[in-house]
């Protein structure tokens, strides 16, 4: 696939349906974006699926934050340090 037509024809998807994602599903994605470029190979990204009780705690705390101030928060809370950080320079 090219470029260009990759760009094009993404899109966002905001609408999901209730049921859930088969494990072998999740399994590919997941080796897929393993392969994926970084910066000076350093391969800073941690995945975190999580199903269940505990989807549904963030859901409800994540609604509720929302509700109650009115801004959406997008940071990950918990994730600790980048590993590059301790290099000298960074």
């Amino acid at each position: 696939m090219e470029f260009q037509q990759l760009v094009f024809e993404r899109r966002s998807i905001r609408g999901f349906k209730p049921d859930p994602v088969p494990r072998r599903v999740l399994d590919e994605i997941i080796e897929v974006a393993a392969q994926s470029p970084s910066s000076m190979n350093t391969q800073p990204w941690h995945v975190h699926v999580v199903t269940g009780d505990v989807l549904d705690r963030i859901r409800t705390g994540n609604t509720e934050r929302m509700l109650a101030t009115g801004k959406p928060d997008r940071e990950i809370r918990g994730h600790g340090r980048y590993e590059g950080q301790h290099r000298e320079g960074l």
